[in-house]
């Protein structure tokens, strides 16, 4: 459970990031009081200011894999203002990496989204 001033510090700044309804979502998460998401990525620029978040989950109820377990990107949230400057592609990069370090082997991207997958 993070509850140092630094984690009260990054789930402000994250709260400035994401969309109001995943605010409380992530607060409990660093607070230990709740298990999904798996994971909350963030991505800083250079002088530290966040400009984008990332949720992971592990799934085992997509369809064709149900009971299969899978990284799952619940939620991705860049600043506008950084937009276009590789942020969500970063944060998708580092998903992948934390599923896999998972021992998650299968990937998947919701239905109708027809982009190649992410090289690795």
């Amino acid at each position: 459970m993070m509850t140092d001033t630094g984690a009260n510090d990054l789930v402000v700044k994250i709260r400035l990031v994401c969309p109001a309804d995943h605010a409380p979502e992530i607060a409990s998460f660093f607070a230990g009081t709740l298990a999904e998401p798996s994971a909350v990525l963030v991505a800083e620029d250079s002088v530290g200011k966040l400009v984008g978040v990332a949720e992971l989950s592990i799934r085992i109820d997509l369809p064709s894999l149900i009971g299969t377990r899978v990284g799952y990107v619940e939620g991705l949230y860049v600043v506008p203002g950084a937009r276009g400057r590789g942020v969500a592609c970063s944060l998708l990069l580092a998903s992948r990496a934390s599923a896999e370090v998972h021992c998650l082997c299968q990937r998947s991207r919701r239905s109708g989204d027809h982009r190649p997958p992410i090289p690795k």
